[in-house]
């Protein structure tokens, strides 16, 4: 599903509703605005109130009236190491993390204004990323195809946890972006397609695979495009129950059954009562935002959003 404008999008509602209660406005930025490509992949807000935008070509900080532009520079080591962005992210440090269509983890220093690309953390080598997030605690989350490694912002120390099957034997994911998302300090979802695997930690060096979840697909997908990106992360509700948030609808885990079935009934607003803000999109149809503090959810309808 095409994320063209979708994130951005979620964020300024976000603010719009925070600060106006029951309405919204929507403003779209493109390239006429100063946004480096009109594709954007990623965003995120530091603790400095910028928000960083991931691009098909460049990253962009935005400080809410112009963007500030940075782009892959070939005889540059400092820039960014590819033109294209797949995700970023802010850890609890305020400290920005970028992952490129090349899989490489890049750092950004705020103090010279540019970027490192990290290939060893500790003497590890990092590469084949397939995802990069924080967990509860705001520490970075790796996601390789073949461990999960996990960075304290301070000591910078890295642990490496080695992806196993249900028997415990090594596997190696697919080449896809999978993304992540930390539950608690044993339980890692990573969710690609049509496929959600959750893992479970086993001693101090292994996430161990526990069950693969099937995601029912009742709406269609379009074909795959340059800029084509999905987006999805699991959240579980105080009742226990497993939610799949993405860009290609809302489902529900049926446990028995082992599926995420996509949720048609009227939002249960108990189930979000710990999430100050929850949000999914779906294609032709627009995107559904939960404000828990007003109780209300937002349907922003597809010829709105202008999500393409």
């Amino acid at each position: 599903m095409l994320r063209k404008r979708i994130i951005l999008l979620v964020f300024l509602l976000i603010y719009a509703v925070y600060l106006y209660a029951q309405n919204y406005t929507i403003k779209s930025y493109t390239t006429s605005d100063g946004l480096p490509h009109n594709s954007v992949r990623a965003i995120a807000r530091d603790s400095s109130g910028f928000l960083w935008i991931g691009t098909w070509d460049g990253l962009s900080r935005f400080d809410g009236h112009e963007f500030k532009n940075y782009f892959h520079e070939p005889d540059n080591s400092t820039s960014i190491p590819y033109f294209s962005i797949s995700d970023v992210c802010v850890d609890r440090f305020n400290n920005l993390w970028i992952c490129t269509d090349t899989r490489e983890l890049v750092k950004y220093n705020r103090e010279t204004d540019d970027f490192r690309t990290i290939n060893f953390i500790n003497g590890i080598h990092i590469k084949d990323i397939l995802d990069i997030a924080t967990d509860q605690s705001g520490n970075l989350i790796i996601t390789s195809r073949t461990n999960i490694f996990c960075v304290d912002p301070i000591s910078q120390e890295l642990t490496g946890h080695k992806l196993t099957d249900s028997h415990g034997e090594p596997i190696i994911l697919e080449n896809i972006r999978q993304m992540i998302t930390p539950s608690g300090d044993s339980i890692i979802w990573l969710t690609g397609g049509i496929l959600v695997s959750e893992f479970r930690k086993q001693g101090t060096d292994e996430y161990r695979l526990y069950r693969n979840y099937q995601v029912e697909k009742s709406i269609e997908t379009p074909l795959i495009h340059f800029d084509a990106t999905f987006w999805s992360y699991v959240y579980i509700s105080p009742s226990g129950s497993a939610w799949l948030s993405s860009s290609n609808g809302l489902f529900r885990l049926d446990e028995e059954n082992g599926i995420f079935r996509e949720y048609r009934e009227d939002l249960p607003r108990s189930e979000f009562s710990d999430k100050d803000f929850f949000y999914w999109g779906k294609r032709g149809d627009g995107i559904y935002y939960f404000n828990r503090r007003d109780q209300k959810l937002t349907h922003i309808p597809d010829n709105q959003t202008k999500w393409q």
